[in-house]
């Protein structure tokens, strides 16, 4: 009956002999592996639930590429998602290598084999660079590498979430630039500036404040303490003052 996978059978108790001692241990046995399987039953059925949730999830991302490959390379997974942002159906790239993505360049350097080793030995790799398109543009992307393994830690292969930021990094080399335009503006003026965090009491200086001051360049923001102490202390009340009523009125001082 166990082979048939019938547990509601259960073996009648006729003596407390030896007999009916077995009889005790095989009832208990089908007990405990009803109770086992029905267990089994729920986590299977848990877990199927759960991957159909990931997958739906998965499916209607339309604004990252989600895509697993094996520990070959391959791609076998495939999103809307990757399709819009890399340009390639399902159909088309199911089955062809994950180099297909990279420029020559980055091959050369080895960036592909680099991010799946530490990839492998951290578990997770993220990584900005370029990615190649099926029409042969690229853009700067943003590419999370996760190692996937299966029982007894056999690697299964990777998932990527791979998302063009080409905008973003646009937005952060020009503000690169007017700080590096405003810096030397201050410099050729003798001007300097800074920045007060009221949340944190303490200054951002700018470059040019610190030679004006005759201090060392340092990374980090100040106390605002440590910057008052640079003023006359004649003048330290009469500031305090304009700063307190700069902060009700919402006005510039």
């Amino acid at each position: 009956f166990i082979a048939k996978a019938d547990f509601t059978v259960r073996a009648k108790k006729y003596s407390q002999d030896e007999i009916g001692l077995l009889a005790d241990a095989f009832n208990r046995m089908t007990n405990e592996l009803a109770h086992n399987i029905n267990e089994r039953n729920k986590s299977q059925e848990l877990l199927k639930q759960s991957e159909e949730r990931f997958q739906l999830i998965v499916e209607n991302v339309n604004d990252s590429a989600i895509f697993m490959v094996d520990s070959d390379g391959q791609v076998i997974s495939w999103n809307e998602g990757a399709e819009r942002v890399m340009g390639y159906s399902a159909k088309e790239i199911i089955g062809k290598n994950v180099s297909t993505f990279y420029t020559d360049e980055n091959l050369k350097e080895g960036e592909l084999q680099s991010s799946l080793k530490q990839a492998r030995e951290k578990g997770q790799f993220q990584i900005e660079g370029w990615r190649k398109r099926k029409d042969g543009s690229v853009f700067w992307s943003d590419v999370l590498y996760t190692a996937l393994y299966e029982e007894e830690n056999k690697r299964r292969g990777f998932a990527k979430i791979t998302r063009d930021i080409t905008d973003r990094r646009k937005v952060e080399n020009a503000l690169l630039q007017s700080q590096a335009q405003l810096s030397m503006a201050q410099q050729l003026a003798h001007l300097g500036s800074w920045e007060w965090n009221l949340q944190k009491n303490t200054l951002n200086w700018s470059e040019e404040l610190f030679r004006i001051y005759g201090l060392a360049l340092q990374d980090g923001d100040m106390p605002y303490e440590q910057v008052d102490k640079m003023g006359h202390p004649a003048d330290s009340e009469m500031l305090q003052n304009i700063i307190a009523q700069s902060l009700r009125t919402h006005k510039p001082f």
